[in-house]
């Protein structure tokens, strides 16, 4: 009967131990879980601060793309406008021509004639 007792003594202490053990795990496994989650909540809110800081990026590029793309529009706009210009001056200055052509024609016509 003691050898019972003493066996049955022993699994309760390798019981207990086991418990022990398992308690032991759990508490790690609890810290680990801890960690994990303050990580987690560390690299969430670091993506978040990049991604305010890509979007504050694009809108600032896109800003000075608008910028660039409005004076570029604005030269092209002048440079066309120059283009006509010149195209009337010289249509101008060609019909002085001919015209200045004419009046010679006509003035060594009338000195033919007196």
């Amino acid at each position: 009967r003691m050898e019972a007792l003493a066996a049955a003594q022993e699994r309760q202490g390798t019981a207990e131990e086991h418990v022990r053990q398992l308690e032991a795990a759990l508490e790690e496994k609890t810290c680990d879980l801890t960690r994990l989650s303050q990580r987690l909540k560390m690299n969430e809110e670091h993506n978040q601060r990049l991604s305010a800081t890509v979007d504050k990026l694009l809108t600032e590029s896109n800003e000075r793309l608008q910028v660039h793309l409005k004076e570029r529009m604005h030269a092209l706009e002048e440079k066309n406008n120059l283009s006509n210009e010149l195209q009337q001056t010289k249509k101008k200055l060609e019909e002085l021509i001919s015209q200045k052509e004419r009046n010679l024609e006509e003035i060594a016509s009338l000195r033919l004639e007196v």
